[in-house]
């Protein structure tokens, strides 16, 4: 019934759908993925479940992937994903910091170039 429920939400939005995931996210580029929210508890029933955040990455992209958190309202732990975790906030549907953005984008592009 969620996955059934996150797929209205999604609206006419592609899904990552294969091997059994269904899953808010998009490649942007082969080593570059946009994703929902990873969500626990009540809000799995519209955002993705961070348990199956960790698996697609495990099986995916094991050993080969960071996730940067950009919300400001939620918070997750990078132990629960089993990958390195950056937080660099901004409020929903809002404009970031300009100094945000350029400290985002310097550790991602840090990141992908010390991890070809």
């Amino acid at each position: 019934m969620a996955t059934w429920i996150r797929r209205i939400v999604s609206g006419q939005k592609k899904r990552f759908q294969n091997e059994g995931f269904d899953l808010d996210l998009a490649y942007i580029s082969p080593r570059i993925i946009a994703m929902g929210l990873p969500a626990e508890g009540k809000d799995v029933l519209y955002r993705n479940p961070l348990p199956e955040i960790a698996r697609f990455l495990q099986t995916y992209h094991k050993g080969r992937s960071k996730v940067y958190n950009l919300c400001s309202e939620y918070k997750y732990s990078a132990r629960k994903l089993s990958v390195p975790l950056e937080h660099y906030p901004f409020d929903d549907h809002q404009t970031p910091a300009l100094l945000v953005v350029q400290q985002f984008c310097a550790d991602a592009a840090d990141w992908l170039a010390r991890h070809p």
